[in-house]
C-alpha cells in the first residue's frame, strides 16, 4: 500500500472540515427520510463538494452513513462516516 502523501492528507482534512455541516444536515435528513429517498441523490449533492478537492465518490453507504472516495489521480481509497456520536475519515 502506497502511503498517503502529506498534501493529500491536508486536502482530505480540509474537505472533511468544510463539508461537516453538509454531512450533519444530510445525515439528519437521511434518518428522517431513509424510507422515502434514494441514497444516490445524497451522493450527487456530496460529489459537487468533492469536485472542489479532486475527490470522487466510489460508493455511498447507508450504515454507517457516509461514503467511500478516492483522490482522482491515485488508487488510494478512503471512507468518511457520520453517526450520532462520531464524524471521521480513514483510509480503507
Amino acid at each position: 500500500m502506497t502511503p498517503t502523501a502529506p498534501q493529500d492528507i491536508k486536502n482530505i482534512n480540509t474537505m472533511f472540515q468544510t463539508i461537516q455541516p453538509l454531512m450533519e444536515n444530510l445525515y439528519g435528513r437521511w434518518l428522517d427520510e431513509q424510507g422515502l429517498e434514494d441514497i444516490k441523490d445524497y451522493a450527487k449533492v456530496i460529489q459537487v463538494e468533492l469536485d472542489k478537492y479532486g475527490f470522487t465518490i466510489v460508493v455511498m453507504k447507508k450504515k454507517p452513513f457516509g461514503f467511500t472516495f478516492k483522490i482522482n489521480d491515485t488508487e488510494a481509497i478512503y471512507q468518511l462516516t457520520i453517526t450520532t456520536t462520531q464524524y471521521k475519515w480513514k483510509r480503507a
